[in-house]
């Protein structure tokens, strides 16, 4: 398996190969055709191409392609959105990316939000970006005390950037293995359930996310046992503030063969022989692939 802390796969990496124009077309939407077209009529193609080589994009050349699409969008014409798509220099990738970088973006320009993590996650990993940036960009806005006009909340446009990350990861996502993983969130953590199962799938799993939002703890355990009882999961992994009552809890762990994961400060005297505690998302996600590394993805059949 592929380690987690890259989350791309070997044969398309953004860096020294960069991305093909199959993979470019998925990603933006627009025609392999029309992107050869655009690369002979106006230039605006594979800057590092060389002769008899194959035709692979940079992170610099998809983010100038997407400023492209929006000019167009907007009106201008494809020759015209050409020249005043280079007039805006991509990010200088040799300056570290920091929170204030991603907190501007939100506010300003989500379409290059969206290319900046995509870059970050290319090159850093999945994980790493949402402990590097995302999450400390979130924990920064949740301190502000002057409130938002309607329609102009950053932390929902921080989230759907990383919606539409996730969708394009699973565009170019390898096989699955088999192994089925629910990841079970309390209503408040599903960012990091969904970071934490966007690179359980990125390793091969078949990951479905859970969202718990009732108050009672019964509730709480009756749509867990209901989710598994539907899905099946090999794994499960529980994340944030779950109201889960103890005795029932137990019961649900004891009477299944899944493996279980708990990720969060509640329960902290609980303990069961068939679960384990990670602090981490980083952790939680080696964690699980390191068990399924041991066992063996044919014993989960």
């Amino acid at each position: 398996m592929k380690h987690l802390r890259r989350i791309v796969p070997e044969n398309l990496p953004f860096g020294d190969s960069g991305l093909t124009v199959s993979a470019v077309s998925t990603q933006l939407g627009v025609s392999p055709s029309t992107l050869r077209s655009w690369d002979r009529r106006y230039g605006v193609g594979p800057t590092g191409r060389q002769a008899g080589s194959r035709r692979m994009y940079s992170a610099g050349d998809v983010e100038r392609i997407r400023r492209m699409i929006r000019l167009i969008e907007e009106g201008l014409p494809a020759k015209q959105a050409a020249v005043e798509s280079n007039e805006f220099p991509a990010h200088d990738d040799a300056r570290p990316v920091d929170v204030a970088d991603l907190l501007m973006l939100a506010r300003r320009s989500p379409e290059s939000l969206d290319a900046l993590l995509w870059r970050e996650t290319m090159r850093d990993g999945l994980v790493s970006v949402w402990s590097r940036l995302i999450e400390p960009a979130l924990a920064e806005l949740s301190e502000n005390t002057q409130g938002a006009r309607p329609g102009h909340l950053v932390e929902t446009v921080i989230y759907g950037a990383l919606m539409q990350l996730q969708k394009k990861l699973a565009v170019i996502a390898g096989p699955t293995t088999g192994i089925r993983v629910s990841v079970a969130s309390w209503h408040d953590r599903f960012p990091l359930a969904t970071v934490v199962g966007g690179a359980l799938q990125w390793e091969g799993m078949d990951v479905r996310i859970q969202i718990i939002s009732r108050l009672k703890e019964e509730e709480a355990v009756t749509i867990l046992r209901k989710h598994m009882d539907s899905f099946g999961p090999h794994i499960v992994v529980a994340i944030g503030r779950l109201p889960l009552a103890k005795e029932q809890f137990s019961e649900l762990i004891s009477g299944t063969q899944a493996s279980f994961f708990l990720m969060c400060d509640d329960l902290p005297d609980f303990v069961h022989p068939k679960l384990q505690r990670v602090r981490t998302a980083l952790a939680c996600v080696e964690e699980v692939r390191a068990l399924v590394q041991s066992v063996g993805s044919k014993a989960w059949d």
